[in-house]
């Protein structure tokens, strides 16, 4: 069915363009989803080329359609909603492109390649702004708190994902963990810290089954813990589960059927 876009009534319609934006990534984001729905993995040309037009839609609208500080009330919310779909839309991509980089480092290469550096930065350049706009913009509303809160979650799992890239790089070249950390991981840590102050001040509006606080929390508390009993450091000859350096006593209560392994991977490359 051919359906046409809604249009402006008059020049300050911000009704229809806010709509109007909405279609456009909607119809841009679309063939991302189809693409995640094949075997096959997306090259990190594809990703990056879909992340370009994302950007590029994004800055085509007015400086009105994206302005939230001072809307009205009747347009903050439906701003925000667009602009955390546009950071939540990267970050899906971006996430994708770590978890490559992720099962790489784990069977081919000790150590990021040039090109994963500069991915691995892009990627937690775009979670940052993801966290400082959700904690900067959100509303004491239930409805938006149940958006912004799920958006919020999934860009904290970029620098997750980054810490633990980086601890189990350092393990596997026997660096101590306690070793001063650099300042790409301070960054990410101070992202995640704003983020866990965020979910703090939103959860009288948030939904009592929600724990993506709690995920968030107990997952960095893994990451960063310094392993001070011997023989807790998963090792791949012990039959340790080597999920990028956490301990197994740390996992078992994961629901592993949800994973993928690395057959699956495989058969997808």
């Amino acid at each position: 069915m051919d359906t046409c876009f809604p249009s402006c009534l008059y020049p300050d319609d911000q009704e229809a363009a806010l709509l109007c934006a909405k279609i456009d990534f909607c119809l841009i984001f679309e063939w991302a989803q189809h693409r995640f729905a094949q075997l096959s993995r997306l090259s990190n040309q594809e990703i990056l080329a879909l992340d370009a037009e994302l950007q590029t839609g994004y800055k085509s609208l007015t400086q009105e359609t994206k302005r939230v500080g001072n809307a009205p009330q009747r347009f903050r919310f439906a701003r925000e909603l667009l602009k955390t779909r546009y950071y939540n839309a990267r970050i899906i991509l971006a996430r994708s492109l770590i978890l490559f980089v992720a099962h790489d480092l784990k069977r081919k290469t000790p150590e990021l390649l040039p090109e994963q550096g500069h991915i691995l930065d892009d990627c937690c350049s775009i979670a940052a702004e993801a966290i400082d706009s959700t904690a900067q913009y959100w509303s004491p509303n239930r409805i938006h708190v149940w958006h912004s809160s799920w958006y919020l979650f999934q860009a904290c799992t970029v620098p997750l994902l980054s810490i633990s890239i980086k601890r189990n790089m350092e393990q596997r070249q026997q660096q101590q963990v306690s070793s001063p950390l650099s300042d790409e991981v301070i960054a990410w840590q101070t992202s995640l810290a704003k983020a866990l102050d965020t979910f703090t001040e939103m959860r009288p509006w948030m939904r009592t089954s929600d724990q993506s606080p709690d995920m968030v929390s107990a997952l960095y508390e893994a990451l960063t813990a310094t392993g001070e009993v011997d023989g807790q450091t998963p090792s791949a000859t012990e039959g340790s589960l080597d999920l990028f350096g956490w301990c197994n006593e740390q996992l078992t209560e994961l629901d592993w059927g949800v994973f993928l392994g690395d057959e699956s991977l495989a058969r997808g490359m």
